[in-house]
């Protein structure tokens, strides 16, 4: 399954590169909130 047309293409790179950031900043924020210091 590959997209046949330009646009489906860019739009399938865009929603790739969006997940990938999108999870990378979710990773980082819930290890920030975990890693803080409790006093």
């Amino acid at each position: 399954m590959n997209p046949t047309c330009l646009y489906s293409n860019i739009l399938v790179t865009i929603q790739a590169l969006l997940g990938t950031v999108g999870m990378a900043l979710m990773t980082g924020l819930a290890f920030a909130k975990f890693s803080l210091v409790q006093e």
